[in-house]
């Protein structure tokens, strides 16, 4: 869809950023479908903690504070639309195999911040494993790849943001009652991702162009065809993300990334 062979819709960022909108869809529905699966307010108590009484001011306590949402939720979407943004935008100049290579690196950096964040122990073992397996999946694609300076650094910092968000991930799982669960998660992570995106692409990749772009796509291949390109990856990273999430909040982050490796294997 972004590679210089077949342009169908060059414009990685703006497409992503759809994606978090569906994503907050299907997230919305679901949570109005589903009440158990929606947000709780942390646990209300005095500052004795005491049990809060039938009209006591501190029982009418928000879902989520302001300062919860600026300090944790808006630098983990952050984090998570660069990681997708950028690695959907190293495929105008990276083959997918070279994606997949580069982005193996993204272990190291999930560990490194796996340590930082205290979400793991440091061992000898662990990071051996993480090292062995990045030399695994680099090896496995080497000989698939040609180099391109521009998309070996889109694909890089993209990894560093994903090392980034996926500890700040664990910690909104596991720690905090309005995201205990995947799906409130994405509600809440996804306006900060699209926001995000949107506004990196209004500014990259121009208005007018994404205008242009999509409708000779539409001219070129029907309108229906174009919004459905446009609209389905969105679903299936909605699938994606709730796995991953779902996933985290049973094991750790490094068991996510190490799992990961078979998805590596898979695209390859």
């Amino acid at each position: 869809m972004f590679s210089d062979d077949d342009v169908v819709f060059p414009f990685p960022l703006f497409t992503t950023s759809l994606h978090m909108a569906v994503q907050f869809t299907f997230s919305s529905i679901l949570l109005y479908l589903i009440p158990s699966l929606r947000p709780k307010a942390p646990a209300a108590s005095t500052p004795t903690g005491s049990p809060v009484s039938e009209h006591d001011p501190f029982e009418s306590r928000p879902v989520v504070t302001r300062f919860f949402y600026l300090t944790r939720l808006v630098p983990c979407g952050a984090a998570t639309s660069l990681d997708i943004g950028l690695g959907n935008m190293s495929l105008k100049f990276i083959s997918l195999t070279f994606l997949t290579m580069c982005k193996s690196s993204a272990l190291a950096f999930v560990l490194l911040f796996a340590f930082v964040f205290r979400l793991e122990t440091p061992s000898v073992k662990l990071i051996v494993i993480i090292a062995t397996m990045t030399v695994g999946v680099v090896m496995m694609v080497a000989g698939e790849t040609a180099f391109n300076a521009v998309g070996f650094i889109l694909v890089i910092a993209s990894a560093f943001f994903s090392g980034f968000r996926w500890g700040l991930t664990q910690i909104l799982l596991l720690r905090h009652p309005a995201t205990a669960n995947p799906f409130s998660t994405l509600f809440f992570l996804t306006p900060v991702m699209f926001v995000s995106l949107i506004v990196i692409a209004l500014a990259v990749e121009g208005p007018l162009e994404i205008i242009a772009g999509f409708q000779a796509l539409a001219a070129a291949r029907g309108g229906l065809f174009a919004v459905f390109l446009l609209i389905f990856p969105g679903i299936l990273a909605f699938c994606m993300i709730s796995s991953e999430f779902a996933l985290l909040k049973r094991s750790s982050v490094v068991t996510l990334s190490i799992c990961g490796i078979f998805k590596e294997v898979v695209t390859i």
